[in-house]
């Protein structure tokens, strides 16, 4: 059986979201910030744009879900407003480059991050991690070392969050009470989906109580469409 749900999504029976929230309350995250760094500046030189192997001149370019062509180097405004492809890409993108012990997605991880935030900083929660449907999650350790040209690859990674923020009448640097409770789902999700560390990672913040059960790829992507209108998403769905 499929519930019919407004904002264009189709929500099937078996997404029992009060299971993939066991344990958890919604809770409001204050006290200690952290803040990411931000370059707001063109991240890729057209020297190395023109220089890459493709046959477009413009670049290279990606086919989203919807069959729509993205230039991530020329992102655009218009790029920005694809949140069905966003949703659809996060929801089958895993968590942790794929090592957690089951499938996690970022639109779940993304969700739970919203759900920690007070109201009016739960579509930034939502939206954290969104330029990694067109980037692909990239393991945090690896990030300050890759590079794209000239330019790391944080640096394209914050454009694209900017030109995401701005499509959504949001601020950008995202508030740093965003990070906080990333950093919080961090926490929990190394406790409940990750295998015994090796070694320390970076300093934590305490999990959450419960335990994470992750939901499908499909229940992520319908929740995702639907929190994104609840919150006040200004795209089409």
């Amino acid at each position: 059986m499929v519930l019919v749900v407004g904002y264009g999504a189709n929500v099937d029976s078996t997404c029992d979201r009060g299971r993939a929230f066991s344990g958890y309350r919604d809770s409001h995250f204050s006290g200690k910030h952290y803040q990411k760094n931000v370059t707001m500046t063109e991240p890729i030189n057209a020297a190395f744009i023109n220089g890459t192997t493709n046959r477009d001149p413009r670049g290279p370019w990606m086919q989203m879900y919807s069959g729509r062509q993205v230039f991530p180097f020329r992102f655009s405004q218009e790029d920005a407003m694809g949140i069905v492809d966003i949703a659809h890409s996060l929801s089958l993108i895993c968590r942790f480059t794929g090592h957690c012990r089951k499938f996690y997605s970022v639109a779940e991880h993304s969700i739970r991050v919203a759900e920690r935030l007070p109201l009016e900083l739960k579509l930034q929660g939502l939206l954290h991690d969104a330029a990694e449907a067109f980037l692909g999650d990239v393991a945090s350790p690896m990030k300050s070392v890759t590079r794209l040209g000239s330019a790391p690859f944080q640096a394209l990674e914050n454009y694209i969050e900017s030109k995401i923020a701005r499509a959504n009448n949001l601020p950008f640097p995202f508030d740093p009470r965003v990070k906080r409770a990333d950093l919080v789902l961090l926490a929990t999700e190394k406790r409940d989906l990750m295998s015994k560390s090796p070694a320390p990672w970076i300093d934590l913040p305490e999990p959450l109580p419960g335990t994470i059960l992750p939901m499908s790829a499909q229940c992520a992507r319908q929740y995702f469409l639907l929190d994104y209108k609840k919150y006040g998403g200004t795209c089409d769905v």
